[in-house]
């Protein structure tokens, strides 16, 4: 009989035989499931092979994107390329950039960088797939407006040992085109006189700034790279509005106004309706203008046919605050003007005295006082060249800035 202990060394030994007969079986399943499995990948090796490996002929090819806008000038943008039948993913694409653009350094989103040239000469970008199915670049777009086209060939290693290639197909052209107007100017000032107002301002900083246009009144005047704008002409003590708009190299205007309003200064005019008689000699006078008057020139109208005109010009005031004089040139340029030096200011309703020297025939007005729209003139005495005196003879002319 056995004993207890024997008996489960029995068992056990049983057990353990069981055990190993299973795990035999099982093994070689696992070769028999491996042996499959490497036929299998045999015979789609050996049909792959027979077709060539990878080729253009197999719908394998990159296809590039590129943006669906107008980009401007200069810009940034991405250029996205992704493959179609590179074998494991790997191969690579060589780029031709159109004129003008620049590779932006860095930019390649590969799996190898490291790998990435380009020859700025050339313009050419030579970058791997290294197992992705899309990479992509960026480009900063030509300084000029142009119609841009990109090229590129794809490169990828076949079984048999060779290369295929074939061309970069998808997008090819992109539009360069400014469509942003430059800024406005900024700054825009002005400085009057009676009959002039002269606008100055800054011009915007953009680099393709091309000139600013001007309006008068609504109306426009004209185009001009300086940084300022004369108004010549104009009638005193009247507002005057500029308009300004910018316009770039490519057309682009900025519809943004600019404007600025602004009055000319006031004038003391006798007016030019003096007559005959009249004769050269030295006026004595008083002025009250009713208005404050900057004066520069001294404008004095002659008689129709004769050089009429003023040879020297004093005003002063009892105050001694004010003693100005001018002295005529000559018949030179605007030889009805005479201009003094630095310029000076006539207060409202101030009295101030004048001597006026007159040569040929200036028109007159025979008046011992005459009021006119800025204010009052009075005769004291008028001596001619032979002597004579008269009390109401006024030269006619104008004081302004």
């Amino acid at each position: 009989m056995y004993s207890e202990a024997s008996l489960k060394r029995e068992v056990k030994m049983r057990d353990n035989e069981k055990r190993e007969k299973m795990n035999r079986k099982k093994e070689g399943n696992g070769k028999r499931l491996l042996f499959t499995v490497l036929i299998l990948a045999l015979l789609v090796f050996t049909a792959w092979m027979a077709l060539g490996g990878v080729s253009a002929g197999n719908s394998t090819t990159v296809i590039r994107k590129l943006p669906d806008y107008y980009v401007e000038p200069n810009e940034m943008f991405v250029v996205n390329l992704t493959q179609y039948g590179f074998f494991m993913g790997v191969g690579r694409v060589l780029e031709e950039l159109p004129e003008g653009f620049e590779y932006v350094d860095g930019s390649y989103t590969g799996g190898a960088p490291e790998r990435v040239t380009y020859d700025p000469i050339n313009r050419t970008l030579d970058m791997p797939f290294a197992g992705e199915d899309s990479i992509a670049y960026s480009v900063n777009a030509s300084p000029y407006e142009q119609i841009a086209e990109f090229s590129g060939t794809w490169i990828a290693l076949n079984l048999s040992g060779g290369e295929e290639e074939g061309p970069v197909e998808g997008d090819t052209e992109v539009i360069v085109e400014d469509e942003t107007p430059p800024a406005s100017i900024t700054n825009l000032q002005s400085t009057t006189g009676s009959t002039w107002i002269t606008w100055t301002w800054t011009n915007p900083g953009d680099a393709d700034f091309s000139h600013v246009m001007v309006y008068l009144n609504g109306t426009w005047q004209t185009n001009t790279t300086r940084e300022l704008y004369n108004a010549k002409g104009l009638k005193p003590d009247t507002e005057y509005e500029i308009g300004t708009r910018t316009v770039d190299e490519f057309g682009n205007i900025n519809a943004t106004w600019v404007n600025d309003t602004a009055r000319t200064g006031h004038i003391f005019d006798t007016g030019s309706t003096g007559t005959y008689p009249s004769i050269s000699g030295t006026h004595n006078g008083t002025i009250k203008p009713n208005v404050t008057i900057e004066v520069s020139t001294l404008y004095t109208y002659p008689c129709p046919g004769t050089g009429g005109h003023t040879e020297y010009a004093r005003i002063w005031n009892d105050s001694g605050l004010l003693d100005v004089s001018a002295t005529w040139k000559g018949y030179v340029g605007d030889w009805h003007k005479i201009v003094f030096n630095p310029s000076f200011t006539l207060v409202a309703n101030e009295t101030y005295n004048y001597t006026i020297r007159t040569g040929s025939y200036p028109q007159i007005h025979h008046n011992k006082t005459l009021t006119v729209a800025n204010g009052e003139i009075r005769c004291i005495k008028f001596i001619d060249v032979n002597g004579r005196v008269y009390y109401d003879w006024i030269p006619a002319f104008k004081l302004y800035f």
